[in-house]
This record gives C-alpha cells, structure tokens and sequence, in this order.
C-alpha cells in the first residue's frame, strides 16, 4: 500500500515524461486533427495559452472521469489563458464519443486522431493520459492514468504553469501525508481491483470476499456494491445481489450498470415483467448498452416474444462478444 502511494506521487512529482524520447521542456510533437465539429485544429492554434490535452478511450470509464474533472478545472481556468482539448483514436465510435460529450456536458472540443499519430508521437502508453504544454508550445508535463490524485495534481501542474504557485507547494499538494488524502478510499479501490483480478481468473469465492472487504473500508462506493450483485448472481444469490443493486442505485441512482444487474435478478427471480421495465430504461442514453440488450433479449425470450428477442439480441451482438457479457464499470468489453 504505501510503496504503491509512494510510487505514484514519484510519478505525479516527475517533470519529466515516461516516454524515453520525450522529455520535459521539449518542443511538443506538432498535430493538426479534426473536431468532432469538423474543424481542423493544430498545436499552433494554441501557441501562448497553456494547453491541456487528455488523450482517451470512450469505452474506459477511467477516461470519462478524467474528462469530467477536465471540465470541471477548464471552468475555473478557461478564462486565465488554459486551454483545453479531448483527443481520441476511436473515430469509429463517433457516436459513442458524441454521447458521451453530450451527456457529461464536456465544452471543449474534442480532437479525432484517425491515424494515430499523437497516439505514437506523444509515446501514449495508458488511457487516459493527460499531457500539458506551455505558452511557448514546451513538453511540460504527462501524468499517465486517472489517480485518486488526479483533480488536484492537475490543477496543481497548472496553476504551477500560471506561476501562482512554486515547487515547493506542488509537492504539498501531492504529498500522500496530506490529511485530505482519504485512506479508507485507497484501500476500498485496492480491494476493488484485487476482487476484479480474482473474477477474472475465475477465483469468484476470493472475488467476492475481496469485495466484500472493499465495501467495509468505504460503504459509500457503488461500483464496489455493483460487482459485488454481480458475483452474486453467478452464484444465482438473487436476493443477495438485489440488496446489493438497490444499495447501488441509493448511492448512484443514475448507475447503468446497476439498473442492468436489478434486470438480470428480476430475470433469475421470474419477474419478467419488471426485468423489461428496467432493462429498457438501462439502455436509455448508455454507451455500454451491450449487456442490458442482451438481457432484454433473454427476458423477451421467456416471455414468447421472439422478435423482440431477437431484435434485442442484434443490438447486443455487434457491441460484444458473448463471453465478455459484463457491466462497463468493471468488464473489458470492447
């Protein structure tokens, strides 16, 4: 625990990129991409503005968090000379990217890098990754990933680039000793991700402990509650994992993932009818709408209506393959 917290503050603190031909205070790589608008936009456009970019994947909820808290940082900078930009590889999913744009209100635009070359130029080794140039079009920094940390060191990185503050306080901002840093939270997210490690080896009497762990150092996390329902229900546990779901939904009421999972329960329960209810409104504005489809399909099933069943099906089977059937928030569905 405290050499993993260690060696991410060493990489927050680091000027200096990860990438081996990269380096802080280089010229950064030129690019010149397309909006989602259909402008075109390069690295000039925004010489003499400090500009923040994060390179993402919309299929990634890690990224998604990182855009948010973007937005929420270009609100508060946007009118101090900080700009900012999305960039993404995944031109195929526009639809996808524009959903989720519009949904999480994201205002700055977002850049299509088709043929991947800021992918290759800027040596992008994890999703997301954020990158900050200076006035003068400078490598300044590349914080890869989305930390606990990230809101603050970001905004650290740039108030640092706005000279507002010096060295010595971006070090007090990343320091793991601050006693704003939510401990109990770390080690939920530890357990969390051991948990995932365990389902994913098959291992789901460890998985479900492991979570169950997760959820005693921080109750208030609904994605921990959501894998937990999960698990459950591959042990066919239905009123476990609907106890599980409904925590969820109180903690997140908007959460796809956990309306998808109470469907799946209704289905194991034979409440058909309100498994459709809810698997339908699972779908309404969800860019993971795979297993929830293919849920619907399942309970229009057994319920006779085969061409709803088939219909539901069809939007399920283009998404994904049956064997990575899983929720967004903790699946590697592609």
């Amino acid at each position: 625990m405290i050499l993993s917290i260690l060696l991410s503050i060493i990489l927050l603190l680091s000027p200096i990129a990860y990438a081996d031909d990269i380096q802080a205070g280089d010229a950064a790589p030129d690019f010149r991409l397309m909006t989602l608008k259909g402008e075109v936009l390069s690295l000039t456009d925004y010489r003499n503005s400090i500009l923040v970019f994060i390179y993402w994947n919309p299929e990634h909820k890690r990224s998604a968090l990182a855009l948010n808290d973007a937005q929420s940082i270009f609100n508060k900078y946007g009118k101090k000379g900080v700009q900012f930009a999305g960039i993404t590889a995944d031109a195929g999913k526009k639809d996808v990217v524009l959903n989720i744009v519009d949904t999480d209100k994201i205002e700055f635009p977002i850049l299509l890098d088709n043929e991947r070359k800021v992918y290759d130029n800027y040596q992008i080794r994890v999703y997301p990754t954020t990158v900050i140039i200076d006035k003068e079009g400078k490598l300044s920094y590349i914080l890869p990933g989305h930390p606990l940390t990230y809101a603050a060191a970001l905004e650290g990185y740039i108030r640092l680039a706005l000279g507002e503050i010096d060295k010595d306080s971006l070090t007090e901002i990343l320091s793991p000793g601050k006693e704003d840093v939510d401990e109990s939270a770390n080690e939920a997210e530890r357990r969390y991700n051991l948990a995932l490690e365990f389902a994913g080896s098959g291992l789901s009497g460890q998985a479900i402990e492991t979570v169950k762990k997760s959820i005693e150092s921080k109750p208030d996390i609904a994605k921990s509650h959501i894998l937990l329902g999960f698990l459950l229900l591959g042990n066919k546990e239905a009123d476990q994992a609907l106890s599980s779901f409904d925590k969820a939904i109180e903690l997140d009421p908007d959460s796809k993932d956990a309306k998808t999972g109470l469907g799946e329960v209704y289905i194991l329960k034979n409440e058909l009818d309100k498994a459709i209810e809810i698997l339908t409104s699972a779908t309404v504005a969800n860019p993971y709408s795979q297993k929830a489809y293919y849920d619907l399909g399942r309970a229009y099933e057994l319920t006779g209506e085969k061409d709803r069943s088939i219909e539901m099906y069809k939007k399920a089977v283009h998404n994904i393959l049956e064997k990575n059937l899983l929720p967004s928030s903790f699946s590697k569905c592609k």
